[in-house]
C-alpha cells in the first residue's frame, strides 16, 4: 500500500475561468485508489494499468485519474451534482 498524505489537487470547472487548489490525500492498495479531501471520499478500481474509474457517494459524483508508471501527477476528469471538469493531483511525499 501507498499512501500521499501531502498530495495537492487543483480543480479545474468546465463552467469557470478559474481553479481551485486544495490539500488531499491519495492511497494506492494494490489496484484500488482512494482520494479523499475535505469530507469527500472517491474510491476506484483500475480499468487498466495506470488507469481509475472512481465514484463518491456525498456528493454523488463519478471522475477518472491516470498516472504514467511511477509519476507525480494524476490527471482526469470529474462530474459530480451537475458540475463538471478536470482535476490533476501532485503526489505528496509517500508515507
Amino acid at each position: 500500500m501507498e499512501q500521499f498524505d501531502d498530495s495537492e489537487m487543483v480543480t479545474l470547472y468546465e463552467s469557470a475561468h478559474e481553479a481551485d487548489r486544495e490539500a488531499c490525500a491519495v492511497r494506492f492498495d494494490g489496484d484500488v485508489i482512494v482520494v479523499s479531501y475535505q469530507d469527500v471520499v472517491y474510491r476506484g478500481k483500475a480499468i487498466g494499468e495506470g488507469h481509475w474509474r472512481l465514484r463518491s457517494v456525498d456528493p454523488r459524483g463519478e471522475a477518472t485519474l491516470h498516472r504514467i508508471a511511477e509519476g507525480l501527477f494524476l490527471e482526469g476528469y470529474w462530474q459530480e451534482d451537475g458540475l463538471q471538469g478536470m482535476w490533476r493531483i501532485e503526489l505528496g511525499k509517500a508515507d
